[in-house]
């Protein structure tokens, strides 16, 4: 019973020593912002990422901008200040980072059409309609990052038609 206590003191230290060791959310900056541009297949850019663990492992990001397609509009496609982007735990497992859900608090997306009536949100559309929503079937998984969920509160889309863009949005 003895040898049984001290076993598991000296696992719960190594766990705690791990635990406060761990590389700095900000070494990781450049991962997460990759594996959210190849998820959204779009340049994405995050002023700073600070790492918790709880209620899921994720990461609190400030200052989010995703960029438009430059064919269509100069302006990012979305701006949000705070953003909540929980992992894929499975994607944990094989030591690869990939967004499951992003959460994100009053965003700014804009949205935008072209003369010839391409929107700036079909390209995104588009790869989520071809990602599985339950890959459970699948003996394998895929090596491409999953599309993630997207949750906006009190958001603002902006309206650009053309090279116009409109004087009204919808919140």
């Amino acid at each position: 019973l003895q040898s049984k206590r001290r076993a598991i003191l000296i696992f719960a230290i190594i766990l705690a020593v791990l635990f406060m060791v761990r590389p700095g959310a900000n070494r990781l900056k450049s991962r997460v912002v990759n594996s959210m541009s190849v998820a959204l297949g779009r340049q994405t850019e995050v002023s700073a990422v600070t790492f918790h663990l709880l209620p899921r492992p994720g990461f609190d990001l400030e200052n989010l901008v995703v960029h438009d397609d430059p064919t269509i509009s100069a302006e990012p496609m979305l701006r949000a200040s705070e953003v909540s982007a929980a992992l894929r735990p499975t994607s944990l497992l094989r030591g690869r980072l990939e967004i499951s859900r992003l959460d994100l608090t009053e965003p700014s997306l804009n949205l935008a059409r072209t003369v010839d009536g391409r929107w700036n949100l079909e390209g995104l559309v588009e790869r989520a309609a071809k990602e599985p929503v339950a890959p459970t079937s699948k003996t394998v998984t895929e090596k491409r990052p999953g599309f993630p969920y997207i949750q906006a509160n009190r958001a603002r889309i902006n309206i650009k038609l053309g090279q116009e863009k409109k004087a009204f949005a919808l919140t």
